[in-house]
């Protein structure tokens, strides 16, 4: 295969494909999405069963076993665990690292199906059991809409309102809000009262769980029209609960509200709890499609933010305690300025050692295969993030490595006294399927990472995309464009027909490896050695699947004893608040009490719902 000669005898071919090659890599760039971390499917659901009134040890019995044993039955299942406390059951559902993550949701569907056929087995008063397979999403994007002098309702009315709105925008997968507090109707009424009049409790309950019904109230044709019947006295506020009749032990029609206090309030005590800076607070998420890009939906988010400033009522704030978005744009930004960096380190060494014009070539190539690995990640849809960044930048010393060699033997052969044409085309074929093959041997040594099964494999896949696709287009390019652009721009030698490889250096190396082979035993001794001071070092290294994280944010676990009441477990959080907010360096407080929060980043570990537990 003459890949040289075709390079050679199409050179506008070749020139048209390059710009098309420049700008397609300029427009995939600028369209290719943007996270922080890979998208990542955390193989773990929770089901959540309500028992009210049970001990944890009836919770236990009678409802985590259940469910444990219908989850047992899925053939992916790596283990389940459980929680159990007052009221509530907690299980923790794990898959097995081999369940890749287009069969995940078919997992999910089979494992709600399995609970569906379990919940006959429940004890009365407990249920239904809820399948949470979104507990892996994470919310790149979140808000504390806090204020003091707003009640939760007025929190959540804004907060309702702020979430139409920006699911409208693009990118933005779905939106959820933490820290919301149920509203209930509280009516109090003394016993003896009750005895009195001969009203019991249940009597109550029947009558105002009779109201609101929608029932079918009938038609009437009048005239053309076909008008429906709408019934009145619906209860709409608490007066409309104060105004129901009740019958007493004598049939006397009595108002509800002349014998009961009725007031609005929330459910007490609360579930969770969310303080912003000691404020009270509703917290809102935002998470990002597969495949998005979250600068882009940052800045949407932003722009609908500032044209609904108007509407934000006097006095309640939206606080950032997580925006991914701006992290991004910072290290993209950082990669951006460490590419250019280390592309002008790759042709600044270029310029020293292999000359003015060949080390711009170098550098040429080197831009036009990071330019066409853009392209291949768009058409595989790999986002620019952390995994796809390393291996740029993992890449950028063996990028040039394939046209380095095209280069370095179309100069020798140049020196020799061959002509420019022949020189390229007989450097090219004698390089092309040796390079070939170190080029594929170097895409292999990543096919363990690319194709691993588990989490490890799907964190890291698109590291060995990057690095196939950049390695490949090096490849490519040095045996089409670097020798086409070596017969347009390198010079003339000097001196024709000179032997080459005889400046000082060469000769010091040759010196070198002559001694090395000469002394077999002594070099295989040294290598050996190394090796083994490598396995050691090796060792030595402490394992993580995240890397130690750069954050200006930490978090505090904070845990009382078990059973204690979440108002006391706030107060304590209060005080650790108030000593936080005294620190110089603290720029802001979140609080979440009585749960952990949505997972705000991919590393996150969530706590179940536990009176006693918070996180600052």
């Amino acid at each position: 295969m003459k890949i040289s000669n075709y390079a050679l005898k199409n050179r506008v071919v070749i020139v048209v494909a390059t710009f098309l090659l420049i700008i397609a890599g300029i427009l995939s760039y600028i369209n290719l999405g943007r996270l922080a971390d890979p998208t990542f499917k955390i193989k773990t659901a929770l089901i959540v069963t309500p028992y009210p009134g049970a001990s944890p040890s009836e919770v236990e019995n009678e409802v985590s076993d259940l469910i444990e044993e219908a989850v047992q039955k899925l053939d992916v299942l790596d283990y389940v665990e459980s929680v159990s406390q007052e009221g509530l059951s907690v299980v923790y559902v794990h898959l097995k690292d081999t369940v890749g993550p287009d069969q995940i949701q078919q997992v999910w569907d089979e494992l709600r199906r399995k609970i569906v056929d379990v919940q006959g087995e429940l004890p009365p008063g407990s249920g239904p059991s809820i399948v949470n397979d979104d507990f892996g999403d994470v919310y790149g994007i979140y808000f504390a809409i806090s204020g003091n002098d707003f009640s939760y309702a007025d929190l959540k009315n804004y907060a309702e309102f702020l979430k139409k709105k920006l699911l409208l925008l693009d990118d933005v997968a779905k939106i959820d809000l933490w820290g919301l507090q149920k509203e209930v109707i509280n009516i109090e009424i003394s016993r003896s009262k009750m005895v009195t009049l001969g009203i019991s409790p249940n009597q109550i309950k029947a009558v105002i769980q009779s109201q609101n019904l929608v029932e079918p109230t009938g038609k009437v044709k009048v005239g053309k029209e076909y008008i429906r019947f709408q019934p009145t006295g619906n209860l709409a506020s608490e007066e409309a609960i104060g105004d129901i009749f009740l019958a007493n032990a004598e049939g006397k029609l009595i108002r509800l509200k002349e014998i009961a206090n009725i007031k609005r309030g929330y459910i007490n005590p609360p579930r969770r709890i969310l303080r912003f800076n000691g404020k009270k607070s509703i917290g809102l998420g935002i998470s990002v499609e597969d495949g998005g890009n979250v600068v882009t939906m940052g800045d949407a988010v932003k722009d609908c933010l500032k044209d609904l400033k108007d509407l934000l009522p006097p006095g309640m704030q939206i606080n950032i305690i997580n925006f991914q978005a701006d992290r991004v744009t910072k290290a993209l930004d950082l990669f951006i300025e460490n590419l250019f960096a280390a592309v002008g380190i790759v042709i600044v060494l270029l310029l020293i050692f292999m000359g003015f014009r060949a080390g711009l070539i170098m550098g040429s190539v080197l831009l036009l295969t990071i330019l066409g690995t853009f392209i291949g990640m768009w058409i595989k849809e790999i986002e620019l993030q952390k995994m796809s960044l390393g291996a740029l930048v993992i890449a950028l010393g063996m990028l040039v490595d394939n046209a380095i060699v095209v280069a370095d033997g179309f100069l020798i052969k140049r020196q020799l006294g061959m002509p420019k044409e022949e020189a390229a085309i007989s450097t090219v074929n004698e390089t092309q399927w040796p390079l070939l093959g170190a080029t594929l041997i170097a895409i292999l040594a990543f096919t363990a990472i690319g194709f691993s099964p588990g989490n490890t494999g799907e964190f890291c896949r698109s590291l060995f995309w990057v690095m196939a696709i950049s390695l490949s287009l090096s490849w490519i390019l040095a045996v089409t464009i670097t020798p086409l652009l070596c017969v347009w721009f390198l010079p003339d030698p000097k001196q024709a027909n000179s032997t080459p490889f005889q400046a000082p250096w060469h000769k010091l190396y040759r010196r070198f490896l002559h001694f090395c082979i000469c002394n077999r035993l002594k070099t295989i001794s040294i290598l050996i050695v190394l090796i083994a001071i490598a396995i050691y070092c090796f060792s030595l290294i402490p394992p993580a699947f995240f890397s130690v994280s750069g954050r200006n944010q930490f978090y505090i676990d904070y845990w009382r004893s078990e059973s204690t009441h979440i108002m006391e477990t706030s107060n304590d959080v209060r005080k650790i608040e108030n000593f936080l907010s005294h620190q110089p360096r603290v720029k802001s407080i979140s609080s979440f009490i009585g749960e952990g929060s949505l997972r705000y980043i991919l590393s996150y570990n969530y706590q179940s719902p536990n009176s006693s537990y918070a996180q600052i």
